[in-house]
């Protein structure tokens, strides 16, 4: 049985982290993440400090989760 001291801190988190903590749990897509390599995107360097990344194919897989990819 888990404590709910063990989610005390998703109680300071941004909802992007919520989101994660909840897909992450999420059965489906642990199968999805599971059948699928792992694919390192490539990092484009750019201006303003902002990473640009390409990943050389689509997975419909990830895009089902709003994903470009696995990690």
């Amino acid at each position: 049985m888990l404590k709910s001291s063990s989610f005390e801190y998703l109680k300071y988190q941004p909802p992007s982290r919520w989101a994660w903590e909840f897909l992450r749990r999420n059965s489906e897509y642990q199968t999805d993440a599971a059948s699928r390599p792992v694919l390192r995107p490539e990092t484009t360097p750019s201006t303003a400090s902002v990473r640009v990344y390409r990943i050389g194919s689509v997975l419909p897989e990830a895009e089902r989760w709003g994903l470009c990819c696995f990690r």
